[in-house]
């Protein structure tokens, strides 16, 4: 995929979108003080996985909202190197965003019965939360990165494709840490894992590169 001039036609609905994030922080940290502290504190240690995992529903009230933004943020960034006209900029950033989210939902189901059928249910539910954490926490991360690239710096294109780079890299090096933590479970199930990883883990992710690319 060739990345082109950034489309800042619409800086309006950036700021209502960006100001949409940045509520809903507010909003999680008002309903959620401690866990909000305590989830912040993962880039030191793994306190949070080990509080909440184990008691905490995947998608509860505080990764709803955290899942919010981070849908959010990765909209925002993907359509500004969409291929679209200015007239069509709004649409394509609420297109991507439902795209992203039934991608979410659709995965989640397909995962979750993958799981059910092998009896290994509750693995799922520490796996997933895990994995909803970390990418929560990169979802935050792209909400500065957004910010920083409309208001703060003017970057070029080649900086920009570097930090879209390094943000798959987190979003694949996290996933590799969750599955490096249910190590034992893996290896009892070598080849459904394989299974698993080809068909819920990398094919939507090559599938979501061709409809961009």
């Amino acid at each position: 995929m060739e990345f082109l001039i950034r489309n800042t036609g619409n800086h309006d609905l950036i700021v209502i979108l960006l100001s949409s994030c940045f509520a809903l922080i507010v909003v999680s940290r008002f309903l959620f003080e401690s866990r909000f502290y305590d989830f912040f504190e993962l880039l030191k240690n793994g306190k949070y996985l080990v509080i909440y995992g184990k008691n905490s529903f995947n998608y509860d009230l505080f990764n709803i909202i955290l899942s919010g933004i981070q849908l959010i943020s990765l909209s925002i960034f993907i359509t500004q190197y969409l291929p679209v006209s200015e007239f069509f900029f709004s649409q394509s950033i609420f297109y991507c965003f439902f795209f992203l989210l039934g991608l979410i939902v659709c995965k989640y189901l397909a995962e979750k019965l993958f799981f059910i059928i092998l009896g290994i249910e509750k693995v799922y539910d520490h796996v997933i939360f895990q994995k909803i954490t970390f990418r929560n926490l990169i979802g935050i991360l792209l909400f500065i990165i957004n910010i920083l690239l409309f208001w703060v710096f003017n970057f070029s294109d080649t900086i920009i494709l570097i930090i879209a780079i390094l943000v798959g890299l987190l979003y694949i090096a996290t996933t590799i840490i969750v599955y490096r933590n249910h190590l034992s479970v893996i290896l009892n199930n070598l080849f459904y894992f394989i299974l698993y990883l080809c068909a819920l883990e990398i094919s939507p992710y090559i599938l979501l590169y061709k409809l961009l690319a």
